[in-house]
């Protein structure tokens, strides 16, 4: 089947709720366009603010920004032991 492009007229409000939405999600109109022509396999949305994956982005984002502030660890062996304590034998 053919492809052809077409243009539509919104309401300005509507453009403008949009291009917000859109920037919120950290894209543009013209960068969603490109996505859905290439057949993006999910669905995009912004996340509620209180939501426990967004709780969980900032988290990550304070790890990131301040990663002494952290437990770190060099291997699974050494999250077992701090975990299940000094008798654990791996």
């Amino acid at each position: 089947m053919a492809m052809v492009n077409t243009s539509i007229k919104i309401n300005e409000e509507t453009k403008k709720e949009t291009q917000k939405l859109f920037k919120d999600l950290g894209l543009s109109l013209s960068t969603v366009k490109a996505i859905r022509e290439k057949g993006i396999p999910f669905y995009i949305n912004s996340l509620p603010e209180n939501s426990e994956l967004a709780q969980a982005f900032e988290e990550t984002r304070q790890i990131k920004k301040n990663p002494s502030n952290y437990k770190s660890y060099n291997s699974p062996e050494e999250i077992f032991k701090n975990v299940l304590g000094e008798d654990y034998e791996g």
